[in-house]
């Protein structure tokens, strides 16, 4: 068989991380199908791109594959997963597929609970600002490039290393970035412990060096172990080897410089913003040091880093009104956003449409989730946006548990919706658009789409 008669089969090719390996896999010369539950703008890319795509599952779509990739949204008794079996065809997790790719280059995975996508981006600008050409999976599409995936001739391979079901395990690296670590993902994990031991093990498994926020509480708890070496530390303490100094902001957006042992580099002005963005900034810089890239293009890269669509993306702007989309999720994705927005836009009033990512996850955080949205002006709560959710956990916690906790907490406007037309209604019947100029719809799921189609109705 030749290496362009070899068909993969990628099931669930709608989501962010499949569309970009099955995207790759048509650059380099592989015969490429894909099916999934819904049509998006990656799905629509593919396709324009070569891939022959199918809408909804079937058996039939498998046959004549030679491998099956499938996303880990799909479960175990999905038609063309079993029909794979049945017709003796490999089939691979997308991790799997992904660390296949990335064997074939000097692998650079970008690991944490917060800040992957935005670190990935970051490091692929200052690596395309080189000219090294890297080939890039990102979490995110990358404003730059138009696309969440990018195929480099060069030597290096970036790549967002989710540590779901340890799976960033499956990628081999000679270069690992960590952000910061916290509980999540306790749909899988039993514990923060549980958490700490699969991070051990992705940092003791990169080839090379390990760059980590060297102020981040849980990942002291792993660094300072003997037995873990080559490590990098990148914070704001004297005990990092990369420290963060000089940080200005001005009107939201920040500036800082990076100082080493014997050198301080030039103002780095980010135009993304937020200063949790500063900490994403120095890892990858301090990474593109450890590789041997110039001051220059580090500096000038993070500079013109134009962010990824749902981090805190402008969807429109007028005299009037902002509104964003972004993809926070988790309590401390949630309480920054709300922060940068407050730097950005001090002396307006912030309403976060807020749908919740998984039941399980709603449960857990039930409390917190309370606390940070409380932040914000006014708060209108969506359903919770189910994936990988059992039955039982979805009788468990409903959007009117956190509704409820929520409205005890503040005396702010606080709306409950279960739907896009009951939000509209929301908006008209209250008047919302008089009281507030900044919205952001924010979450995991399928609040961008809504988020959009709310725009084109303005």
């Amino acid at each position: 068989m030749g290496f362009k008669d070899f068909h993969v089969h990628f099931v669930g090719v709608s989501g962010i991380g499949l569309s970009a390996v099955a995207y790759l896999s048509l650059k380099m010369g592989l015969r490429v199908s894909g099916c999934s539950d819904e049509e998006n703008e990656q799905t629509e890319m593919l396709k324009k791109s070569g891939m022959r795509y199918n809408f909804k599952h079937h058996p039939s779509h498998v046959e004549g594959s030679s491998l099956v990739v499938r996303s880990a949204a799909v479960p175990d008794d999905n038609e063309e997963i079993q029909a794979a079996k049945d017709l003796k065809i490999p089939v691979l997790y997308y991790s799997e597929y992904l660390g296949i790719l990335m064997a074939q280059k000097i692998g650079i995975g970008v690991a944490g609970t917060h800040g992957k996508t935005t670190t990935t981006g970051m490091l692929s600008e200052i690596l395309s600002e080189a000219e090294l050409y890297p080939t890039i999976v990102c979490g995110g599409v990358l404003n730059r490039f138009g696309s969440n995936a990018v195929y480099g001739h060069g030597d290096f391979f970036i790549t967002e290393a989710c540590e779901y079901k340890r799976n960033f395990l499956d990628l081999p690296r000679y270069y690992s970035i960590v952000t910061n670590i916290e509980a999540e993902h306790l749909d899988y994990y039993k514990d923060l412990d549980d958490i700490l031991s699969a991070f051990r093990a992705y940092i003791q498994s990169s080839k090379l060096k390990t760059i980590v926020n060297g102020d981040d509480r849980n990942i002291s708890r792993i660094v300072s172990s003997e037995n873990i070496k080559n490590v990098v530390k990148v914070g704001y303490s004297d005990t990092c080897d990369y420290r963060i100094c000089d940080v200005l902001v001005d009107n939201g957006h920040y500036s800082f410089r990076l100082a080493s042992e014997n050198c301080k580099t030039e103002r780095i002005r980010l135009s993304v913003p937020g200063k949790f963005n500063v900490e994403n900034a120095a890892l990858a810089a301090a990474c593109s040091f450890e590789i041997g890239v110039a001051e220059e293009p580090i500096v000038s890269g993070l500079t013109n880093y134009r962010g990824t669509k749902r981090r805190l993306e402008v969807l429109l702007e007028n005299e009037n009104i902002i509104v964003y989309s972004d993809y926070a999720h988790h309590p401390t994705e949630i309480i920054r956003t709300i922060s940068a927005l407050r730097e950005l836009h001090p002396e307006e009033k912030i309403l976060v449409v807020f749908q919740p990512h998984q039941y399980s996850r709603t449960k857990i955080f039930l409390r917190e989730f309370s606390e940070v949205l409380s932040n914000a002006d006014g708060v209108i709560l969506m359903e919770i946006y189910g994936q990988r959710d059992s039955e039982e956990t979805k009788r468990s916690i409903s959007i009117v548990d956190l509704f409820e906790l929520l409205r005890k907490r503040v005396k702010n406007p606080v709306y409950c919706t279960y739907s896009e037309q009951e939000l509209l209604k929301i908006f008209g019947d209250n008047n919302l658009l008089d009281f507030f100029s900044v919205i952001i719809f924010m979450g995991a799921g399928s609040i961008d789409d809504v988020a959009r189609r709310f725009v084109r109705k303005l």
